[in-house]
């Protein structure tokens, strides 16, 4: 079952299958998403999905932990999955938000995707821990 935001919503989905496919994201996805993380009870929601994984939450568990009215948590976990960034199951009677990591890793990628004009990264842009990356290993 598909239970993405978008075929949730009634949407399509070849605008998100077309991107993971060719890897380019446009300025106003980028934008949308950024935007969506820019609060901070968002954000908040948003890393405790994030650190949980693949498992996911459910929203009961998200109140349980941040305290935070329920109306709250839904108008919070609406914009997630309208940016693209949380996908939704229903197990049972439940919902389980999970993040979506794909588009995650998206949003590094648009934000360094010319880094260092396209040469191999000095170690100055390379995270500790990382091997440097060069241009036919990105």
């Amino acid at each position: 079952m598909d239970t993405s935001w978008a075929a949730m919503s009634g949407m399509s989905s070849v605008r998100h299958n077309y991107f993971h496919i060719i890897g380019n994201m446009k300025n106003s996805d980028a934008i949308a998403a950024y935007l969506a993380l820019g609060q901070e009870s968002r954000l908040n929601v948003f890393r405790m999905i994030v650190q949980r994984g693949d498992t996911g939450l459910m929203p009961s568990e998200i109140v349980e932990r941040l305290g935070m009215p329920n109306a709250t948590l839904s108008f919070q976990l609406k914009e997630l999955l309208r940016a693209g960034l949380l996908l939704v199951e229903r197990r049972g009677r439940n919902l389980v938000y999970r993040p979506n990591a794909a588009r995650v890793h998206a949003l590094s990628d648009f934000l360094l995707e010319n880094c260092c004009g396209g040469q191999p990264c000095a170690p100055a842009c390379t995270p500790p821990g990382l091997p440097l990356a060069n241009k036919d290993n990105t």
